[in-house]
Formats: structure tokens, sequence, C-alpha cells
């Protein structure tokens, strides 16, 4: 219910939004995605929800005061399950200077948002969220702001500067759980370096990022980095990740996608995962068809298979990205 509400609240403010785009500040921005994919999971029929949404006004780096404001909204919701949460990420940005911003109060971590790619998985909503709920593919601080089943307080500040061809943020949060007497502090640092066009392979980034979560008694670590090429029509990447915690894992991501016309495009991927402790090694291989229309709107299906399990896992999705 959480999700459909901040999807209808949301979907209404950005119709209007939409409507009056000649009048917005040229600084105004929206990005992210909702959407609602039917799958069938081990012989069991899911519907699952999913929102991420950013926007807000960037304050003026020409003059003025240089104040703007962010808003970051997560939310999932699983049907047939008690899993329906939401997080939200209010923040007030500070200019500094012509290349640099701050932001403070709750941003997003700069291993979440506007560094390291998050769209790897062929179109799989269900990958993509076992993937963000188990903690090797993101943030640990989003996956427990948007999951701990106890109420969280989350505070912190951001910095993002962009150098020539590199872009670099960090980010600082403070976590108080009322279910533990210890408080988190959580760091983070990532990048973003453009090599420039490599022959066939086009506009090549390098990205990275590494997460560093203590609260005075857990401390564990994530490592993100990779490699990603894209051109009028092929992109290709490599993303690899590292949880180094009490039950982590190593994972290695190779994916691919292809525009076949401007709203027909075929995607894959492979990723292995190597838990750490002597489990049992496990790939996941996906196949996604995607038909983007109107401005914004798509509809995907998405085919999965794992050694680890004993189906197949079949999806439709049908969204809208800003």
């Amino acid at each position: 219910m959480k999700l459909i509400a901040l999807s209808i609240a949301t979907a209404s403010a950005l119709s209007i939004t939409s409507a009056t785009a000649q009048s917005l500040p040229d600084n105004m921005y929206i990005d992210g995605y909702i959407d609602i994919s039917t799958s069938d999971i081990i012989g069991t029929s899911e519907t699952l929800g999913r929102a991420s949404l950013n926007f807000g006004l960037e304050p003026n780096r020409g003059g003025g005061l240089g104040v703007g404001f962010s808003i970051g909204i997560d939310a999932v919701d699983l049907g047939g399950t008690p899993i329906s949460e939401a997080a939200v990420y209010p923040a007030i940005t500070f200019a500094l200077g012509n290349t640099g911003l701050l932001s403070v109060g709750v941003p997003r971590p700069v291993l979440n948002y506007g560094y390291i790619p998050q769209d790897t998985m062929a179109h799989s909503a269900a990958v993509k969220t076992f993937l963000d709920f188990s903690g090797v593919n993101d943030s640990i601080t989003t996956m427990l702001y948007l999951y701990d089943p106890a109420p969280l307080n989350l505070y912190g500040l951001r910095y993002d500067g962009e150098f020539g061809n590199t872009k670099i943020g960090a980010s600082y949060h403070k976590i108080s759980d009322s279910s533990s007497p210890n408080d988190a502090d959580v760091y983070s640092v990532a990048f973003q370096h453009r090599l420039g066009a490599i022959g066939r392979l086009g506009d090549t980034k390098l990205f990275g990022g590494v997460e560093l979560f203590d609260d005075s008694g857990t401390k564990f670590s994530t490592y993100i980095f990779g490699i990603e090429a894209k051109s009028d029509k092929l992109r290709t990447g490599l993303k690899l990740s590292k949880l180094d915690a009490a039950i982590g894992a190593t994972t290695a991501n190779l994916y691919a996608d292809y525009k076949f016309t401007d709203n027909f495009s075929l995607a894959g991927s492979i990723l292995h995962i190597d838990p750490d402790g002597g489990g049992a090694n496990a790939d996941v291989y996906g196949l996604g068809v995607e038909y983007q229309f109107l401005n914004g709107g798509y509809l995907n299906a998405n085919y999965s298979a794992s050694d680890i399990l004993p189906n197949d896992t079949f999806e439709v999705s049908l969204g809208w990205r800003f």
C-alpha cells in the first residue's frame, strides 16, 4: 500500500510537472522509475511493485543564494507477503562553486545514486530486488533504511564534485535504531571517470565505490568496481562487487543491451555469486526484451535461470522511466 500511495502522489506531481515543463527552471530535474511486474518464481506467481525516484531543484551555480533541494523515494511491495516498504530521502543542497554540491539532511549514499550503474540485470525486477536486499549490489545504508523492521532515524551529509572527466562523491550517514543501543556510522566514497570513445565500444567509463559500516559492535564493508562502454545502439559492462561481512559474498556481473530500433531492445546478463565461508557458488543468467512507448513508458519481459533454483523465472513488467 505504501508503494501504491507514493506512486499515485508522485505520478500526479510528475504529470503536472510534465504539463508545465516549459515554465520550469532549467535546473529542475526528475529521474527514476515506477513499475509493476508479475513473475513465476519457483512455480509460484508473485506480483512486485517498485519505485525509485529522484527529483529536486539544483542550486543556482551562476549567482544568487545557491540553495536547492533534493528528494529521493524508494518503495517496494511484494504482493502476497508482508513486504511493503518505503523510504524517503529529503535534503537541502548548496552549490560549492561551479563544480561542487553539498547535500545536508537525508541524502542518498553515493554508492546508491549517481556513480554506480544499477540497471545491469537484463530487466529482471526480481533479481535486482534480491541483490539489493542481500547487500551485495548496492549501498547497505539503502537496504537497511528500506527493509529494516525497526524504525530507523537517518541523517547525514553528501558531497559531489566534477573535475574534468572525473566525478567524485563522498557521503556520511548516522543511523539510529530503536532496537539497538549503538548508533551506526556509514562512510561512503564513489567515483566515475570517463575514458572517452574506445573504438567500436563507444564512450567508456570506469566506476567504483567503497562503503564502510560501523556500529561499534558490527563492522563490514562493500566494494564495487567496474567498467561500462556505450555507443548509439550497444551498451556493455562488467561490475564486480564484494560484501566483506560475517555472511558476505563476491559477485561478478557481465551485462549488455542492444537497441534494434529506438523502441525495441534486447538485454542479457550473467551474474556469478561466490559466497564467503565455503558456500556453493551460483550463476544467474538473464535474457530480456523491452518495448518503449510514448516518452518514458516501457513493457519488458525477462527470463532468468540459475543453478541454485529448481525452476526458471519468467517476468513481465510495465512501468515508466523519468
